[in-house]
């Protein structure tokens, strides 16, 4: 999806006074795992919480796989694998 791009701190790019445009699921990727739920106005399920599951147990690792594909379908990312190991999250988004 193309979209207004942020950088490193989630702060608007411009180049030249404009602002930069394109792919954005990684960057949208990034905000759902910093964000909780009910941060996002327009749509409260958004938002995974990451840092709440340092430590959680395995039926939590699931849950949080879970929210994750939730969160990646409903903003139209898709992904080749999403997997919890070891206190490891990897997520490999399919390439456009």
């Amino acid at each position: 999806m193309k979209d207004i791009i942020l950088n490193d701190d989630f702060d608007l790019e411009a180049t030249a006074g404009e602002l930069s445009c394109g792919e954005s699921d990684e960057q949208t990727l990034a905000l759902l795992m910093e964000t909780v739920p009910g941060e996002w106005k327009w749509s409260a399920e958004d938002g995974v919480g990451l840092m709440r599951y340092a430590g959680a147990p395995g039926s939590e690792m699931r849950r949080l796989k879970r929210h994750i594909q939730e969160c990646m379908k409903r903003n139209g990312i898709e992904w080749e694998r999403i997997e919890v190991e070891g206190g490891v999250l990897t997520v490999e988004m399919k390439t456009r």
